[in-house]
């Protein structure tokens, strides 16, 4: 029933364009960012070049091929998250540690929306990570994270937290144009993995 709601979700929000753009895949992106050579920071590379090799690997198992659309990846690559991970309240689950969502299969909305941008930009797909508030009633809110990205010339709204089902198992937070009223953006999330 769920890959129905999202099959027609796709054909509802998001029409068919010449303007997709083709996906390739970097295996070696962490290559392309600068590393302090402090005594704090020793092994950040070795760390960050792991990190990217489980966000790869997480990459191949969703199915994701070179050449392949923008939007078909960004659908497998959800897909694969929303199959492969439990949701995990705060603190129930060591994930803000590099890579642990990807070993470990549970996390909470920040290590969801950093796993789709990561993979996104293991893709080449431009996405953003936004942190704010997010309201599941009209008194019960808070913190959460969720993602845009661009699909051929467009950026959509996604919530990979909540598209999961560990709330709402909703197609509306899949591709969305306008931001959810519900949501409310405090930051843009920037960093480099």
């Amino acid at each position: 029933m769920k890959r129905l709601l999202f099959l027609l979700s796709l054909l509802l929000f998001i029409p068919v364009s010449a303007n997709a753009k083709m996906v390739r895949i970097d295996k070696n992106i962490y290559k392309k960012f600068e590393y302090s050579n402090s005594a704090y920071c020793k092994n950040e590379k070795t760390e960050r070049k792991n990190y990217w090799k489980l966000v790869y690997k997480s990459v191949k198992k969703a199915g994701v091929k070179n050449k392949m659309s923008d939007k078909v990846a960004v659908r497998k690559i959800t897909n694969w998250i929303a199959d492969n991970v439990s949701y995990a309240d705060v603190g129930s689950v060591d994930n803000h540690t590099s890579g642990k969502l990807f070993t470990k299969g549970a996390g909470d909305c920040i290590d969801y929306a950093d796993a789709f941008r990561s993979m996104c930009k293991m893709c080449g797909i431009p996405c953003k990570l936004y942190t704010g508030i997010a309201y599941n009633s009209s008194t019960d809110y808070g913190y959460h994270a969720w993602n845009r990205v661009k699909i051929g010339k467009k950026w959509y709204w996604i919530d990979p937290t909540w598209y999961d089902g560990g709330f709402y198992n909703d197609p509306k937070y899949y591709l969305h144009r306008k931001l959810w009223k519900n949501h409310r953006t405090i930051a843009i999330v920037e960093y480099v993995n």
